[in-house]
């Protein structure tokens, strides 16, 4: 992977903005904390550990992205309790994750990574059966959305450790309650108050449970003692008309010892003949008495493990009394924020939003015609570099495919170099971002009008070279100083930026250069070019709050393999070594004329990729 690959996968800011541009949302990538105002979501800045850790990442940015997208936010819900808005913040989540993933089928992998990864690295393990029953609840629903309506199978474990939790706490006649209502409501679930309603019916059944409902028509302790009392007449008086005609032998007791096996006690009283006799017939009865004992113990002990009808209630109010919000993504967001405060370079300078600026014909031909000297000259200066560096030289070797006929006289004197060889010819494959200075002070001595037209002559004279990809920005807006101006992309026409000058009249309020200096390295590591180049013409130092950030980020984009330069003009050309604390790269122009001058001491390193 070579360096500009490197940026481009590991810088956070970047890899945000291109997931909001899919995704039609506003992300940013600043400062430590995860937060979001309903139209933008900022994640902190952090260094990316692992794939896995990218991906995670950028499932966490999805489902922040699904809230917006899916309008999460506009819901006009009654959330008379805690409970009621955590069990609504899991449903919503079940559905704007399938949402997302409807729409983008990727992201089902990065926000499954969000739990293979926390499950890997246990930091977040099943619940325990001594859990919060607010908890318990939380966590049944949780699971049961994640691993039988969002496929998640993985969490398995998790499910089952959940639904012990429950069942141990509020008892399993509500679990069944609960997952019926679930199963049947679930699959359903297509807008916000749809997970509204479905929180409404859980939180209205928890609540309104009976543990003692129902049971009278399950068997009971005094329904099973009355039965014998009614059926015990008819039971005696049937055997005894029955057995009259064969029971004329009162002494055959064995049938009715067979009968009375079953009897929680055998009869004491009797002959030790009728004891021995008794014994083998009742060895096979009491092997199937310590069957059915061992059932009834085994379901004993389930029995015992419920909980008693006071502490169903007892939880069930606890549980409502909640104060305590569950959100389990807010968790992860957490970690990436510690992360954040971990990391030495933390940004505090996020990616501005771009504003695209529609051309206005009959605004071009007066600045285009000051430039139109200028710009060619600058043309057949570099057109004159590039020959010179394109061209193809040979060289001499001692060994190779093609012998040099004009060297073969070395042959008499033991000279080996005979053979002929061709160096490697230079491409130009390069995106030149061309960013120009839209603060106040550019109008003062008129350096808006030099800074447009050394903007716009660089951009013809660079677009008549083959291989050379241009675009072109200002910074800040003037209607809002954390925008910026988009004014030309690789591949369009550069007639259409003067057309596009109209917005650049020099009356912003700031100069954010490492908000826009972020904006280029966007703009052109998204280009095929291999070779890429930023020009950031400016009046001045950048705002007091990204000083620091931009000399940080014109270093890390040097070293990722992109040529920054900056272009100074005013008096800010004769502090020249103030200005090189930004920019180690940079040249110093008064006005137009002196541009081409000074672009030939860069010119290789904008054109040419070695």
């Amino acid at each position: 992977m070579n360096k500009q690959d490197q940026l481009i996968h590991n810088s956070l800011p970047l890899i945000a903005a291109g997931l909001g541009d899919k995704l039609g949302v506003r992300i940013t990538v600043s400062g430590n904390q995860a937060w979001t105002d309903g139209k933008t979501i900022n994640i902190p800045d952090f260094n990316i550990k692992s794939k896995e850790h990218k991906d995670a990442v950028l499932g966490f940015v999805s489902h922040e992205a699904a809230h917006l997208k899916f309008d999460s936010f506009n819901l006009q819900g009654d959330f008379s309790s805690t409970a009621l808005k955590n069990y609504w913040n899991i449903f919503e989540d079940l559905r704007i994750e399938n949402a997302m993933i409807e729409s983008m089928v990727g992201t089902k992998n990065w926000i499954n990574q969000i739990w293979i990864n926390r499950q890997n690295d246990g930091s977040r393990p099943p619940i325990q059966t001594d859990a919060k029953p607010a908890s318990c609840i939380c966590e049944l629903l949780l699971m049961t959305c994640r691993v039988k309506h969002r496929g998640q199978t993985h969490l398995q474990p998790y499910l089952d450790a959940a639904e012990d939790a429950f069942c141990l706490n509020l008892g399993f006649k509500l679990y069944i309650q609960v997952n019926n209502l679930l199963s049947s409501e679930l699959p359903n679930l297509s807008s916000s108050k749809d997970a509204y309603d479905l929180a409404v019916k859980v939180n209205t059944l928890i609540n309104e449970f009976d543990p003692d409902e129902g049971e009278p028509d399950e068997p009971s302790p005094d329904s099973s003692s009355d039965t014998p009392e009614d059926s015990n007449p008819d039971d005696s008086a049937s055997p005894d008309e029955s057995n009259e005609p064969d029971s004329s032998d009162e002494t055959e007791e064995g049938p009715g010892q067979a009968n009375d096996a079953e009897s929680e006690e055998p009869n004491s009283q009797g002959s030790d003949d009728s004891q021995s006799s008794s014994v083998e017939p009742e060895q096979p009865v009491e092997s199937e008495g310590n069957n059915s004992s061992s059932n009834s113990t085994s379901s004993g002990q389930q029995e015992s493990n419920q909980p008693t009808s006071e502490q169903i209630r007892a939880s069930i109010k606890a549980a409502n009394d909640s104060t305590e919000m569950f959100d389990d993504m807010s968790s992860f967001a957490q970690s990436l924020e510690v992360l954040a405060e971990a990391n030495p370079e933390q940004s505090r300078v996020s990616l501005p939003e771009v504003i695209n600026v529609d051309p206005i014909s009959g605004t071009r031909w007066g600045i285009d015609s000051n430039v139109n000297s200028t710009s060619s000259q600058i043309t057949a200066k570099l057109q004159s570099i590039v020959e010179d560096e394109m061209r193809v030289r040979c060289r001499t070797k001692s060994s190779g495919l093609k012998l040099n006929s004009k060297t073969l006289h070395r042959y008499a004197v033991n000279d080996a170099r005979l053979f002929k060889q061709k160096s490697k010819k230079l491409q130009i494959d390069t995106v030149v971002e061309v960013c120009v200075d839209n603060s106040g002070s550019m109008t003062s001595r008129n350096l808006m009008s030099t800074a447009r037209e050394a903007q716009l002559a660089l951009a013809k004279a660079l677009s008549r070279i083959n291989g050379v990809g241009i675009g072109a920005s200002a910074f800040p807006d003037s209607d809002c100083d954390r925008n910026i101006l988009n004014l030309l992309d690789e591949g369009e026409s550069v007639n259409k930026l003067a057309m596009r000058y109209h917005k650049v009249d020099g009356r912003g309020g700031s100069t954010p250069t490492a908000s826009a200096l972020w904006h280029c390295i966007r703009k052109v590591c998204s280009s095929r070019k291999h070779h890429k180049v930023i020009i950031i013409i400016t009046d001045g130092y950048p705002n007091g709050g990204q000083r620091e950030e931009l000399a940080r980020l014109v270093c890390k984009a040097t070293k990722s393999g992109i040529t920054v330069i900056g272009v100074a003009i005013g008096t800010i050309s004769s502090s020249k070594q103030a200005f090189y604390q930004y920019f180690p790269n940079a040249l110093f122009i008064q006005d137009i004329r002196e541009l081409k001058s000074e672009l030939f001491k860069v010119a290789k390193d904008i054109l040419v990729t070695r």
